[in-house]
């Protein structure tokens, strides 16, 4: 997934006609569905079922359940299983710019400790999963909690030659402060 730590890039990306036909659309979507968008939006253009079910707190026949209608009538989302899609990526980026900032914070570090709970649990990769939970931590507003897999997510990006990710998220642990980074530079 990718970062931001700004609502600036989500605005620019998307062109107000396409930005406004994407919000008319969300307009449809009942409360309880939207809820399930707005937890979604925040793992990125793509996103895990099972990790959204954990944020969110919810069974995941229930995600499944109100995924369903935005797949089908409203083509919100796409995909099968475990993995699924905004269609078009911009809907993820519509819904995340209109999350109030609260609540997109809360969701972010709902979506870390979702994603720490998998990689504990062996449901994913460590490699895959460090630089995730430390972004998602990072923008939940708890850079204590990143701080530690911070060093480790950076190698793991580095070592797959996924540099604009470790640039990105380099990015985002400076704009947490100094102090955020202090004890991922104690640990090396």
């Amino acid at each position: 997934g990718r970062w931001r730590a700004t609502d600036e890039r989500a605005a620019a990306d998307v062109p107000a006609s396409l930005a406004e036909i994407v919000a008319r659309r969300l307009e449809a979507v009942p409360a309880a569905e939207r809820d399930v968008l707005d937890g979604a939006c925040v793992q990125g253009p793509s996103f895990d079922v099972r990790i959204l079910a954990r944020a969110l707190d919810r069974p995941l026949l229930a995600v499944l359940a109100a995924l369903v209608p935005l797949s089908r009538a409203l083509r919100l989302v796409r995909g099968e299983g475990r993995p699924r899609e905004f269609a078009p990526p911009v809907v993820q980026e519509v819904l995340w710019k209109a999350l109030d900032p609260a609540r997109r914070t809360d969701l972010h570090a709902r979506t870390a400790e979702a994603l720490a709970s998998a990689e504990a649990a062996g449901d994913l990769p460590r490699a895959k999963a460090a630089p995730r939970i430390v972004g998602q931590f990072l923008l939940g507003g708890r850079a204590d909690r990143a701080a530690p897999l911070l060093v480790e997510a950076l190698d793991g990006l580095l070592a797959r030659c996924r540099n604009s990710e470790a640039l990105e998220l380099t990015t985002l642990a400076l704009a947490n402060g100094p102090s955020a980074l202090e004890p991922a530079v104690r640990t090396r």
